[in-house]
């Protein structure tokens, strides 16, 4: 039985940089042009979503040396839950570092390395202002979640001397120097763990490995590794974590450029490589794969993540970019189900990024998609659970905490659009609901349940976020029973 009490918010977050004046609504976009029905339901066997994130290179190389001050108020935009995006995991990048005598790296993306040659001892001072930054962050946020990820082994590993790439884009890392580049990793999360204070609970030793595109004089870090080759740096990784009494820190892959990619890695690993994953790694700029390769980890066991995306594919503004990946977060959510989905850089410029920054004055703004991407941080926490909505319109979670059900709605065109959300098994206790622009003065009016269901109504180039308060979620034959 369905029973709806107070505590229905409706919050419609219209994406601008700035906050806009309340719009009047022309006759082309008065009405909804359809209305979408929505159904969502609990599935009890959906493990709870661990977060939101971001990776730290190569913004916080640039900005670890700013005053405590505005990189205090940089962190707090980024972990605030309610004023900020709420981000907990946070995934550090251990550099390989190039050859000294290169300058072909692009600005902030040369990640100091920590040993600048196999004879010469470990520098723990070599990447300060990254490591500031991820301390700061650390220690801002409720419970948070901490990777490590390698874009490229040291230059002195290399087969080209060179942490870009090899020439032509084929693998790079020196055949006699796998165990070596393990125990390097190894070695720094042991480092981070008995003398910073900070456990790594995963580490990554690959990043887009399969791609073709990391070559030598290339502007950043990269490596491409065979899937064999990838199968046996996992290995190798596993005996030096372990040899460091770093058993609990897991080993994530593959971090594929695509969803297809990484499923394609997954499939051709063998069985000792697929035991010594702990979690599962995927980019989403390309592929469609997403439900095969969710029941390929649940399959086995494995923690998924989405762990880098971003407006790649866009070729529009900064408004079209945040309603790109808007779009982009409804389908991995929907379609992954994943444990969490992380942004490349959440500090970055043009499309990309939520916090576009000046780096004379160190003044912080933010871009369109601080506020696409807050409509879903602030609404899906940390222990919230992925509901499934059919279809898969809406992002939709639960959390039995706050007693809460979301639902996060984008409209990407020009047009009004509805979503009829109905849920099924829920039973909530309301007496009204309402909707609030967060642009407008936090004025707030009625939403009206019609039937079993309740409207939403999306307005052009917006995303909405929909929460039910003091609901719960009960089993099928309990709601179907509470009918009769």
């Amino acid at each position: 039985m369905m029973r709806y009490a107070v505590g229905l918010v409706c919050m419609c977050v219209m994406i601008s940089a700035e906050t806009p004046p309340a719009r009047a609504m022309g006759d082309d976009d008065a009405k909804p042009t359809g209305t979408i029905d929505v159904t969502v339901s609990f599935n009890k066997s959906q493990p709870a979503f661990e977060g939101w994130g971001t990776s730290l290179c190569w913004w916080a190389h640039g900005v670890g040396d700013w005053p405590d001050d505005k990189l205090d108020e940089l962190i707090d935009w980024i972990g605030n839950p309610e004023t900020g995006l709420g981000y907990t995991i946070f995934r550090y990048n251990i550099g390989g570092g190039d050859d000294p005598t290169h300058h072909h790296m692009r600005r902030h993306a040369d990640i100091p390395g920590f040993r600048a040659g196999p004879d010469v001892p470990y520098d723990w001072n070599a990447d300060a202002k990254q490591r500031r930054v991820l301390e700061k962050l650390v220690a801002r946020v409720d419970k948070p979640i901490v990777e490590a990820f390698s874009n490229s082994p040291p230059y002195w590993m290399t087969i080209s001397g060179c942490a870009s790439g090899n020439v032509g884009g084929v693998s790079n890392l020196r055949p006699e120097m796998f165990d070596a580049f393990a125990d390097y990793l190894a070695d720094v999360v042991k480092h981070y763990r008995d003398e910073r204070g900070i456990t790594f609970r995963s580490v990554e030793p690959l990043n887009e490995p399969n791609a073709g595109w990391w070559t030598s004089g290339h502007n950043q870090e990269g490596c491409h590794f065979s899937t064999a080759e990838q199968g046996r740096i996992i290995l190798a990784l596993r005996r030096a974590l372990d040899a460091r009494g770093l058993r609990e820190v897991q080993i994530s892959a593959s971090d594929a450029n695509s969803i297809d990619g990484c499923l394609a890695n997954m499939e051709a690993y063998d069985s000792r490589t697929i035991e010594a994953l702990g979690q599962i790694n995927t980019h989403s700029y390309w592929g469609i794969r997403r439900a095969a390769l969710r029941k390929f980890a649940a399959r086995h066991g494995k923690r998924l993540w989405q762990s880098e995306s971003g407006p790649m594919q866009c070729r529009g503004d900064q408004m079209d970019a945040a309603l790109f990946m808007a779009e982009c977060i409804v389908n991995d959510l929907n379609g992954m189900q994943p444990a969490a989905w992380l942004e490349w850089q959440v500090v970055s410029e043009g499309n990309w990024g939520c916090i576009h920054i000046d780096e004379e004055t160190r003044e912080l703004r933010k871009s369109p998609s601080f506020f696409a991407f807050s409509a879903f941080t602030r609404a899906v926490r940390p222990g919230d659970v992925l509901l499934d909505v059919a279809p898969a319109e809406v992002v939709a979670a639960y959390s039995s905490a706050r007693k809460e059900i979301v639902v996060v709605a984008v409209n990407a065109t020009k047009k009004r659009r509805a979503y009829r959300c109905r849920f099924k098994g829920l039973e909530a206790h309301a007496e009204r609901a309402t909707m609030v622009n967060a642009f407008e003065g936090g004025g707030s009016e009625a939403i009206e349940f019609r039937g079993d269901a309740v409207v939403v109504d999306v307005a052009p180039k917006s995303v909405v976020t929909l929460r039910v308060a003091g609901a719960s979620f009960v089993e099928p034959t309990k709601a179907s029973s509470s009918k009769q």
